[in-house]
């Protein structure tokens, strides 16, 4: 899975005494910090929870199971893990939810534009962006829960990249939480984040959205503890970008035209209690655009955080539901 997006900086106290993991995973990079004693998290544990994700959902793999799924047969039923259906269902609940402005089955798009496996020089044509449009939707691929199995019902590519990040943040936090002697920890796998508990001291975990233009530096900073289950993740067009014929092109796809997002500076941020939830969703209010996400998001009672560029300025914009959080 290819796609980085630098958005969380974290912060700590010179009194701390945290245990740090790091690695990469996903096309992408983690850091984990844990709080605790006895701990038997290890590096192992990580990278086996982290990859076993990988192998299922990842498309630059093609022993992968999404990679065996992109080319069964269309309307035949294949045995799936739980974990690849838990994602999947949900990826079409999003997409629902959204009016298709989340859909996993635009991997040809994707494909097309160079954010995939495949290695593209130039810009697709209308051609090609026609022909992967007329095949994708919320109904191009189905689950059948009782008997574990999904299948294609158009000739589409699936992508899971916007929701797999999230849903393994949320299976290493459920081991995490297995482990008796942990008292806090804070997951960030490509800038999506969950946090539990506390650093120590009770200190709060504190995370920042990275300022577009000047990394390592926050635009806005959070204390984890304002939510019981605390996770972020954020879509933006400032990170992952491509260039054709000295024109910007973001790595996100807009579903409903089959153009790659104009690159503006901005990004939004979706908290949740499911770090998957929270991928899924920041990644069609992405689609969205400012204004018609930021609707979307007061409709739904999404606590959200847009950020935008006006006039050369960046400026935070914060749904109804997380002022309420703030106050």
């Amino acid at each position: 899975m290819a796609g980085i997006l630098l958005v969380i900086i974290v912060y700590f106290t010179k009194e701390d005494s945290v245990q740090n993991f790091s690695g990469t995973t996903m096309g992408t990079y983690y850091n984990i910090s844990v709080v605790g004693t006895s701990l038997d998290i290890t590096d192992l544990l990580i990278h086996n929870t982290l990859e076993e994700v990988n192998q299922e959902m990842s498309t630059y793999i093609p022993t992968s199971f999404i990679s065996k799924f992109n080319e069964a047969t269309l309307g035949e039923w294949i045995e799936s893990s739980p974990s690849f259906i838990k994602v999947l269902s949900h990826a079409i609940e999003i997409c629902n939810l959204s009016d298709g402005y989340f859909d996993v089955t635009v991997g040809g798009l994707v494909n097309i534009w160079g954010f995939g496996p495949s290695k593209v020089k130039d810009l697709p044509s209308m051609n090609q962006i026609i022909n992967s449009l007329q095949r994708i939707g919320c109904d191009a691929v189905s689950v059948n829960f009782l008997e574990g199995k999904v299948k294609r019902n158009s000739d589409v590519k699936i992508d899971l990249s916007a929701i797999a990040k999230g849903f393994a943040i949320d299976q290493l936090y459920d081991v995490f939480l297995e482990n008796d002697g942990v008292t806090g920890f804070l997951i960030e796998v490509g800038g999506e984040i969950k946090a539990y508990g506390y650093k120590s001291n009770n200190i709060p975990w504190t995370v920042g959205i990275s300022h577009p233009d000047l990394p390592g530096q926050s635009i806005f900073k959070i204390k984890t503890d304002i939510k019981e289950i605390f996770s972020m993740a954020t879509s933006g067009d400032y990170r992952n970008f491509k260039l054709f014929e000295d024109k910007v092109y973001s790595h996100t796809i807009n579903p409903k035209d089959g153009m790659s997002l104009e690159v503006r500076g901005s990004s939004v941020s979706v908290i949740s209690d499911s770090a998957m939830k929270a991928d899924a969703l920041a990644t069609a209010l992405n689609a969205m655009g400012p204004e018609k996400g930021m609707k979307f998001a007061n409709q739904h009672n999404l606590e959200t955080i847009f950020l935008l560029k006006e006039n050369g300025e960046y400026i935070v914009r914060l749904s109804e539901s997380f002022k309420k959080t703030l106050q």
